[in-house]
């Protein structure tokens, strides 16, 4: 693996070595099929409670029922 290969890291001055820690603890998005549409689903669902549209419980109701339909 390139991260504890001693010639990836002596061919790009310890890239692999140094970065390790911060590629391991990032945050990435999920990696499912449906993510997408839910993202941009779930933007005005968001939006709409930010503006006092719709109550928080509603919104965190509708947030995750977005996200069962976007998982199956």
């Amino acid at each position: 693996m390139a991260w504890d290969d001693p010639a990836c890291n002596a061919a790009c001055r310890d890239f692999f070595a140094n970065t390790r820690k911060t590629h391991e603890t990032a945050w990435l998005r999920p990696r499912y099929n449906g993510y997408m549409a839910l993202q941009d689903r779930a933007g005005d669902v968001v939006q709409a409670c930010l503006k006092g549209e719709v109550p928080e419980a509603e919104t965190l109701d509708a947030l995750d029922q977005l996200y069962r339909e976007t998982r199956a």
